[in-house]
């Protein structure tokens, strides 16, 4: 049984897990849809769900590469849309934060509200050299995954107070081969600046970061001022990984926003 409004043959065609609502009654009225990051699983969601209490749709982005067809960001945010229900709400993580961002300006009528957690919006220039920085780490990932691992792990962006570890540590050598993908298709090189279409996002968003992530801090500071539906909390002690170094404060915070914008 799928999710209501559902498109049960993309489901099939695309491998896309699916978040069942249950038959009993939820606290929450209101489905999660949840977007992993770069070199992430959609397990990392789990300690969320188990946090939350609640049941999510922890959507597997790989199963998003099925053909050889080039999947952009924009279609990437399509194909998520095309799993809620209307007055859903999307979260995405880094990486997931920009589908999110896609689907939240292309699929505008899908959502209720959104949760944006650690993501960029899109850069003004150096698109030439991020791509070349991603073609490097899709090339380690194709070539020596334990090296990748390794490699993407010990980035100060990402050092977990907890040792918190977002990524597959025994991936399939088609599952590799995706997350390499994902650094070509999905590269923030070859992303369009979105900020200026932030103004046209009509739903209430939640921008989080962590304390301790500068860098992403200001991006958000200065996304949710583009938005007129946008606020912004930082989570004291994590950096980029906040949903996982901070999980309770985080559940918290995403269970408040979602009752503040259910119409219920």
């Amino acid at each position: 049984m799928a999710h209501p409004g559902t498109s049960q043959p993309l489901a099939k065609s695309q491998g896309l897990r699916l978040g069942l609502r249950p038959a009993t009654l939820r606290l929450l009225e209101t489905m999660i849809h949840c977007l992993h990051g770069s070199a992430g699983c959609h397990t990392n969601w789990d300690l969320f769900e188990k946090s939350l209490g609640e049941e999510i749709n922890s959507i597997d982005l790989w199963s998003l590469f099925e053909s050889d067809k080039q999947v952009t960001l924009r279609e990437a945010g399509r194909l998520v849309a095309k799993q809620a229900t209307d007055g859903d709400l999307l979260m995405g993580y880094s990486m997931g934060g920009r589908i999110a961002l896609h689907s939240l300006l292309f699929s505008p009528e899908k959502w209720r509200g959104a949760i944006i957690i650690a993501a960029n919006p899109g850069i003004a220039d150096g698109h030439k050299e991020r791509k070349a920085r991603d073609e490097e780490w899709a090339q380690l990932a194709e070539t020596n995954w334990e090296a990748f691992l390794k490699h993407w792990n010990e980035q100060p962006l990402l050092t977990s107070p907890h040792g918190v570890s977002m990524t597959f540590q025994n991936p399939s050598s088609e599952k590799s081969a995706k997350v390499a993908r994902s650094f070509r298709d999905w590269s923030l090189g070859r992303q369009f600046d979105l900020r200026p279409d932030l103004p046209k996002i009509t739903c209430p968003v939640l921008w989080l970061t962590g304390t301790k992530d500068e860098k992403f801090s200001a991006i958000a500071k200065d996304s949710v001022s583009r938005i007129p539906g946008g606020r912004m909390i930082s989570v004291p002690n994590a950096s980029h990984r906040l949903p996982w170094q901070q999980p309770d404060s985080f559940a918290r915070i995403v269970k408040d926003f979602v009752e503040l914008s259910s119409p219920f």
